[in-house]
C-alpha cells in the first residue's frame, strides 16, 4: 500500500513510494494470528518508549475479535510496535478488551528488524488469540475479525504523518471502521465457488437489484471456466439486468454493491448498497423541486443502510433546481429511515463534491442527522477519486475502554462521519475552502435546559482525547446541535458543567466566559481560576479570534514572520494565521505579542476578523458610532472605521459615554466581546 490517497499529513508530505509504503500478510493457526508487515521507509527514526511510541516510526494494529457485535463489541485492541534506535523492541497496548489492562504488551511476540540497505523495516508479529480477548469470551474462527493497520512516519524532526489501511486508528478512534478479516479454513477458490453459487440461488429467489448485483460481484471474481459461464447464464435468465434499477438507470457493479463479503482480508467501511430511489416519502422541500428521496437497503450484519445516487439521476435532479442568490444549486437528498440501522451510507458521483467551481451543494438528511456538503469539498480530481465516493454517518462506537464516546457523551448522540472512495480508501477534507456542516437532533435534559449554551460538540483525537469543536452550539428554535466538521472522525454531544471559582460575582461576564470556555475558545489560567481582571495580551487576543473563527482549520500561516514572535511560542501558529488573513499587521516587522492590547486595537482585529468571515455589518452612522463617544478624538485614524462599525452593531460599548481607546482590555471584557461576535457566526 502506497500513494498519496493513503497518506495523512500532520505537518509533513509524502515523498513517494520510497518515502513510505507498506505490504502486509496475515496468516493463522488454531492458537495464533500472524501479522507480517514490511514498511518501506527511507529514514527510520524511533526514540520513544512505552505509550509514546506512536510519535516515532512504528506500526499500530487494530484488532476486534467480536467485529460482528458492531458498536457493542468489548474485544477491541489497539496495539503498537516499534524498533528503537538501540535495537530494543517496544510493544504497547492502548485499547484493550474488557478485563484486560492497557499498557506494556508482554503476551505477544514481536520480531522487528531493519534492512538499512533496502530501507525496509520488517515487523513479524505472533499474536495469541487468547491475548486478544477478555476472560469468558468464546472466540470462533469462522466469524469475521476487525483489522486495521497504521504506519507512523518520523524522519527525525517529529511525527510528520501516517498511512492507514482501513480506518478506526489514525483518522478516528472508532473500531467500527476496522475492515473485515476472514480466517479461511479451506481453499479460497472452493469457498468462492460455494459463495457464488449460494448468491446466485438467492438472486433467483428474490429477483431484486441488490441480491442480483451481489451475486454478479461474486461470479465476476471466479476463475474462467464452466462454472463461471453457467452462473452468468443463470443471472442473465433472471430478467433483471445486474446493475440496473427498476427505473432503467444502469448502476455499475463492484465496490458500490451491497451483499455478502468475500473471504479474505478487506475493508468493510466504505461500501454503499444499491438502494432504490423513490419519489415519495418525507420530503424536506414542500415543493419537491429541490429534493430527492432515496430508500436505503439495510445490511443486517453491519447494520449499515446504504443507497446509491447515480450520475444520470443527480444531473436530472440538479437540472430542475433554481440557483440561489449566491449562484449555488442545493439538492436535498432525503434518506428514508431503515428499521434497525445504526448508520447510513450514500454513494454518489465524485464530481458532486469535487467541483472546483462550487456551483452545487448537497443537503443530506438522515434520521441520525443532516450533512450539508459543499461542491468543492475535495481537492482531488475525478481520476484520483474514481467514479464515486461514499458518505457515511453512523452511530459512534460507545464501547471499549478508556475515554470513549460513551464516557464522554453519556446517552447523548455521538456520530462517526466518514468519506471514502468506492474502494474503501478514506478521504480527508481538512484543507477544504468550506467544511461539512452537521446538524444533529437533540432535546436538552432538565439540567441542560437551564444553560443550553454549555452544550458542546467534542471531537475524538488520534490518542482517544476529546477536544471541543468551537462551532458546536445548540439552536433552541430548531431543537438541533449544529457544528462545522473539518475532518472525518467521531463527534460527540457533551455538556460542560465546569466553572471558574473567581467569576461568581461577574454577572455581566459569567455567561460569556462559561459558554466560550465550554467550546474551547477561552481558557483559564488554571482549572479553577480565570483571572477576569487581568489584562489580555496582543498574542492571546489574536489566538482567541483564530480559534473562534476556526481559521486554524483551512488557512496557512503567513510566509513572512514577525521578528518578535518566537517560533516555539504556543501562539506562533495562530499569529501567523492571523497575519496571513490580514487580521494583524503590526508595526514594521514587530507585533509586540506580550503587550496588553488596547481597546482600539482590539476593535481593529475584530473588524478584520469579521470581514474575513464575511459577516461584517454595515455602518449606520448612529449616535452609538465612534463619533458618539466623548473621547472620539483620541481614537487613532486607523481604528476609527472599525470602532464606528462595531459600535453601530452594539458589539462595542463605552463607559459613561467614553470609549477609552488607549486603555487595555481585561480578560472578562474580551470574553464578552468575543461572545457577542461568536453569536453572529452562522
Amino acid at each position: 500500500m502506497s500513494g498519496p490517497e493513503h497518506y495523512y499529513s500532520v505537518g509533513g508530505s509524502w515523498g513517494g513510494a520510497d518515502d513510505l509504503g507498506l505490504t502486509s500478510k496475515v496468516t493463522w493457526d488454531e492458537a495464533h494470528l500472524y501479522v507480517n508487515v514490511d514498511v518501506k521507509d527511507n529514514v527510520h527514526s524511533q526514540t520513544f518508549t512505552g505509550g509514546d511510541i506512536w510519535q516515532g516510526d512504528s506500526l499500530q494494529v487494530g484488532i476486534d475479535l467480536a467485529k460482528e457485535d458492531g458498536a457493542a463489541s468489548r474485544q477491541v485492541n489497539e496495539l503498537g510496535f516499534a524498533l528503537n534506535k538501540d535495537g530494543s523492541v517496544q510493544k504497547w497496548r492502548w485499547r484493550a478488551p474488557d478485563g484486560v489492562t492497557p499498557g506494556p504488551l508482554e503476551s505477544v511476540q514481536a520480531v522487528i528488524t531493519r534492512d538499512e540497505m533496502a530501507k525496509v523495516t520488517h515487523y513479524e508479529l505472533t499474536l495469541p488469540f487468547q491475548a486478544l480477548h477478555g476472560a469468558g469470551y468464546d472466540f470462533h474462527v469462522d466469524k469475521p475479525i476487525g483489522l486495521a493497520l497504521l504506519v507512523n512516519e518520523n524522519d527525525g524532526d517529529g511525527r510528520s504523518g501516517f498511512m492507514e489501511f482501513n480506518g478506526g486508528i489514525g483518522t478516528s478512534k472508532d473500531a467500527g471502521l476496522f475492515g473485515n478479516l476472514y480466517l479461511l479454513q479451506n481453499d479460497y477458490v472452493k469457498l468462492l465457488e460455494k459463495s457464488a453459487g449460494a448468491s446466485v440461488k438467492s438472486a433467483e429467489q428474490k429477483k431484486d437489484v441488490s441480491t442480483v448485483d451481489a451475486a454478479a460481484n461474486f461470479v465476476l471474481l471466479l476463475p474462467e471456466g464452466g462454472l463461471k459461464k453457467s452462473l452468468q447464464a443463470r443471472l442473465a435468465a433472471i430478467g433483471t439486468k445486474p446493475g440496473t434499477d427498476p427505473g432503467g438507470e444502469e448502476h455499475p457493479g463492484g465496490p458500490g454493491s451491497n451483499g455478502g463479503g468475500n473471504s479474505g482480508s478487506g475493508s468493510g467501511s466504505g461500501s454503499a448498497g444499491s438502494g432504490t430511489p423513490t419519489g415519495g416519502g418525507s420530503n424536506p422541500d414542500p415543493s419537491g423541486k429541490n429534493s430527492l428521496t432515496l430508500t436505503p437497503v439495510l445490511d443486517q450484519a453491519s447494520k449499515l443502510a446504504s443507497v446509491r445516487l447515480g450520475s444520470k439521476e443527480a444531473e436530472q435532479a440538479f437540472g430542475g433546481i433554481q440557483a440561489g442568490q449566491d449562484g449555488t444549486k442545493t439538492l436535498v437528498v432525503q434518506l428514508k429511515a431503515a428499521a434497525g440501522a445504526e448508520g447510513y451510507a450514500l454513494e454518489l458521483p465524485s464530481e458532486l463534491v469535487a467541483d472546483k467551481q462550487a456551483a452545487r451543494s448537497l443537503d443530506i438528511h438522515t434520521e441520525l442527522g443532516n450533512l450539508w456538503i459543499p461542491g468543492d469539498l475535495l481537492a482531488a480530481s475525478k481520476e484520483q477519486l474514481g467514479e464515486s465516493i461514499v458518505v457515511n454517518i453512523s452511530k459512534a462506537n460507545r464501547a471499549g475502554t478508556g475515554k470513549d464516546a460513551a464516557s464522554v457523551s453519556g446517552e447523548r448522540p455521538a456520530i462517526s462521519l466518514q468519506l471514502a472512495t468506492a474502494k474503501g480508501v478514506s478521504l480527508q477534507w481538512t484543507d477544504a475552502p468550506a467544511p461539512i456542516k452537521v446538524t444533529l437532533p437533540y432535546q436538552p435534559g432538565s439540567g441542560e435546559a437551564k444553560n443550553p449554551e454549555k452544550l458542546v460538540i467534542r471531537f475524538a483525537g488520534e490518542q482517544g482525547q476529546y477536544t471541543p469543536v468551537p462551532s458546536g452550539k445548540y439552536v433552541p428554535s430548531s431543537g438541533q446541535i449544529v457544528f462545522r466538521a473539518w475532518q472525518p472522525g467521531v463527534y460527540a454531544v457533551g455538556y460542560d458543567e465546569h466553572t471558574f471559582q473567581d467569576i461568581g460575582n461577574l454577572a455581566w461576564a459569567r455567561q460569556a466566559i462559561e459558554a466560550l470556555a465550554a467550546k474551547g475558545i477561552v481558557h483559564g489560567v488554571s482549572e479553577s481560576a480565570y483571572q477576569p481582571q487581568a489584562m489580555i495580551r496582543r498574542a492571546d487576543f489574536a489566538a482567541l479570534l483564530v480559534q473562534a473563527f476556526e481559521l486554524n482549520r483551512n488557512h496557512a500561516q503567513s510566509a513572512e514572520r514577525f521578528a518578535d514572535v518566537p517560533q516555539d511560542a504556543y501562539y506562533n501558529e495562530a499569529v501567523g494565521i492571523a497575519k496571513a488573513r490580514g487580521i494583524v499587521q503590526g508595526g514594521g516587522n514587530l507585533f509586540l505579542p506580550d503587550a496588553p492590547i488596547k481597546r482600539e486595537d482590539a476593535a481593529v482585529m475584530i473588524y478584520r476578523a469579521m470581514d474575513a468571515a464575511g459577516i461584517l455589518p454595515a455602518a449606520t452612522g448612529s449616535q452609538a458610532s465612534a463619533d458618539g463617544f466623548a473621547d472620539s478624538d483620541a481614537i487613532e485614524a486607523y481604528a476609527r472605521d472599525a470602532v464606528r462599525v462595531l459600535a453601530d452593531a452594539q458589539l462595542l460599548q463605552g463607559d459613561g459615554g467614553k470609549f477609552y481607546p488607549k486603555e487595555p482590555i481585561t480578560r472578562a471584557e474580551t470574553a464578552v466581546l468575543v461572545y457577542r461576535l461568536y453569536n453572529l457566526l452562522p
